[in-house]
């Protein structure tokens, strides 16, 4: 187990995210002392490289099995950086959104060993964001699956060839919060796909739309580009190319702990401005 953990250091220090400290300019730079009881690991006091020293722990953890004690554990800065470091992220979020990395690995990522091993021990059958956590999970498949929520507030479907997405089961309207539509078209059952709300021309069907939707609803979705030609794909919301990152699901996380805070979660507000009350009435709710 050392030395894998050495070889992850090593591996970010080749790739140049993460630089050890030298005691003169001559002599070689440290990264990481490795005892019996204790490990030592010097960087910079960015928080870039603070961040890519996260995940190389996320890594091991989430390889080994092992869990990082932080009790026991602690952060020293030069004097220097004492008085220049803000360390202004809150780390029960921060850990959430570098989880949830691993999670979309899992869940989206190119196909390796770990997703193997829990594509068909938890999920053969399904997909992950349709997986149970299970009577006897592992700490490893806990720990991922723990992200749920977090993958949900900012992950939805980009429509393409309509194939795929379910009008009241997936979440693919980017124009609202939830993601989700609120009303239920009249003339569709639970299973239907998107296509049900196209033409044969493949554009958005607005007379259907606009008649058998609320007109939050309606004016979202005919809102909403098709990307035709292209498969329906699954897209991070808060990026604009569509691909996970830590920061913003970092944001994500904190918005989380807020609501969690509060009465009203996402889709209740779309549910709100989406009835038929009066408008006085809903800026009271």
């Amino acid at each position: 187990m050392v030395e894998a953990f050495s070889g992850l250091i090593r591996k970010a220090e080749s790739e140049g995210v993460i630089q050890g400290v030298a005691v003169s300019q001559s002599a070689p730079p440290v990264s990481h002392l490795l005892f019996a009881d204790d490990n030592l690991i010097f960087c910079q006091a960015s928080e870039e490289v603070v961040s890519h020293l996260q995940m190389v722990l996320v890594d091991f953890k989430v390889a080994s099995g092992l869990k990082i004690n932080k009790h026991k554990s602690a952060m020293v800065f030069s004097e220097m950086w004492r008085r220049r470091l803000d360390l202004h992220w809150r780390l029960k979020e921060f850990n959430l959104a570098l989880l949830a990395k691993q999670a979309w690995r899992v869940a989206l990522g190119p196909r390796s060993v770990l997703n193997s091993v829990l594509s068909h021990k938890y999920f053969p059958h399904s997909s992950f964001f349709d997986s149970k956590l299970g009577s006897s999970p592992s700490y490893t498949w806990k720990s991922l699956w723990g992200n749920h929520d977090v993958l949900a507030a900012g992950l939805h479907w980009k429509v393409g060839d309509d194939t795929l997405i379910m009008i009241m089961e997936h979440p693919w309207n980017p124009k609202l919060v939830s993601f989700q539509p609120i009303s239920r078209p009249a003339f569709t059952p639970q299973d239907s796909r998107v296509a049900a709300l196209l033409t044969d021309a493949k554009a958005w069907d607005a007379e259907l739309i606009k008649a058998e939707l609320c007109p939050l609803d309606a004016e979202s979705i005919l809102d909403i580009k098709l990307h035709d030609g292209e498969c329906d794909s699954l897209v991070w919301h808060f990026e604009k190319q569509g691909q996970f990152s830590v920061r913003s699901t970092y944001d994500v996380a904190l918005r989380l702990e807020l609501d969690a805070e509060c009465s009203m979660n996402a889709q209740s507000w779309d549910f709100i401005w989406c009835s038929k009350a009066p408008p006085k009435v809903i800026l009271i709710a």
